[in-house]
């Protein structure tokens, strides 16, 4: 596979040579969102990030223009909960709330996807998010059958902008009415 290469103008207004994925893994080899979350808001806002190769030194630079989704692998995501919003339901977020949060992710999706695929997090059966969300003070709140359905009719309307296709994912009770 070949990356798409571009030319990018860094900071001090040289001319390099720049990967531009559709879609970058984050964070494989250091945990960017619990240990750089801001520097790498910093460098989204640059519009790339330079990057050296760990078996050869080379450096290479990695262009944001194309990228149309960052994955994070980490261990800790608190630090870069201000840069992202979660969408999980809490004693603060609702289901109002969370519904204006996905708006905002699908009005910016609207023109590149088809398809909007959705779950709802059953946090009690994985003790591990549990207990890190409760170290961290987030009082979540599972997901019952009135705001399942409260979030799938709300987002059923703000589909009439989008026109996704609306797919779940193993969800306990049926959601297509």
């Amino acid at each position: 596979m070949s990356w798409n290469k571009i030319q990018i103008q860094q900071s001090n207004g040289e001319f390099v040579d720049a990967q531009a994925p559709e879609i970058i893994s984050v964070s494989r080899s250091t945990d960017i969102p619990a240990f750089y979350s801001d520097w790498f808001m910093d460098r989204q806002k640059e519009g790339y990030v330079k990057w050296k190769n760990p078996f050869n030194g080379v450096p290479l630079y990695v262009s944001f223009r194309d990228a149309r989704l960052f994955i994070f692998w980490s261990k800790n995501p608190k630090p870069m909960l201000k840069h992202f919003d979660p969408l999980i339901l809490t004693d603060e977020i609702g289901v109002e709330r969370l519904l204006r949060k996905v708006e905002r992710i699908g009005n910016q999706l609207k023109d590149y996807t088809d398809k909007f695929v959705f779950s709802f997090a059953d946090i009690k059966v994985y003790k591990k998010v549990q207990n890190n969300l409760r170290k961290n003070s987030i009082a979540y709140q599972e997901f019952n059958e009135r705001t399942m359905t409260e979030f799938t009719e709300g987002l059923h309307k703000l589909n009439e902008n989008w026109k996704f296709e609306l797919a779940t994912c193993a969800e306990k009770i049926p959601l297509e009415k």
